[in-house]
């Protein structure tokens, strides 16, 4: 059996342009006789597909127009055009965008600089599956412990937290807060020494 276009897809059982367009070449000495008039550039040049690693050289090489192979890999550079992505800052369209399922994108970027990504609350883990944001914010960090905020505020370590600064005003639990001496205007002498 000779090394050639003919015989090779012959033994496969399939076209010779079907075998030359799966089998690109791939070494200095170009591909397997035969094939130079199936591969783009014609039999002229030595490597007729491009070698970057963008979706127009895979394509080329895997032997299927850029739309169909971006369909089955999206995440490829140049494959941006083909995925019809919403433009929201959220986690379906930025994932949509990187070309990545939405799990993988919240695993990623489980935040940014104003909170957790809208639409990832439901991959992250460390909070029992209750979608809890990951800022550091009253709201986020009081879900994460199952707490309401007033109850996690109402704790003397939380009460620099970013959303307890309304429970910590003179009044806001009555005069025997003994979490929030310090606003009492007494200095909370009254609840130390009775």
């Amino acid at each position: 059996q000779a090394y050639n276009a003919k015989c090779l897809s012959c033994a496969e059982g399939i076209s010779e342009e079907e075998y030359c367009r799966k089998n690109p070449p791939s070494d200095f000495f170009g591909g397997v006789q035969g094939c130079e008039k199936y591969q783009n550039g014609g039999g002229s040049k030595p490597f007729p597909c491009c070698r970057a690693n963008n979706a127009k050289c895979l394509s080329c090489a895997a032997g299927l127009s850029e739309k169909d192979y971006c369909k089955k890999n999206p995440s490829t550079g140049g494959c941006e055009k083909y995925r019809n992505c919403c433009q929201a800052y959220n986690a379906k369209c930025e994932s949509c965008k990187q070309g990545i399922s939405e799990e993988e994108f919240c695993k990623k970027n489980p935040s940014d600089f104003f909170g957790g990504v809208q639409g990832c609350e439901k991959y992250h883990k460390g909070d029992g599956g209750k979608g809890c944001c990951k800022a550091f914010t009253a709201d986020c960090l009081a879900c994460s412990e199952g707490k309401s905020v007033e109850r996690f505020c109402k704790k003397k370590k939380n009460r620099d937290v970013p959303g307890c600064e309304k429970y910590h005003r003179r009044g806001s639990w009555g005069k025997n807060d003994r979490d929030d001496s310090r606003q009492q205007g007494d200095g909370g002498f009254r609840n130390w020494f009775g």
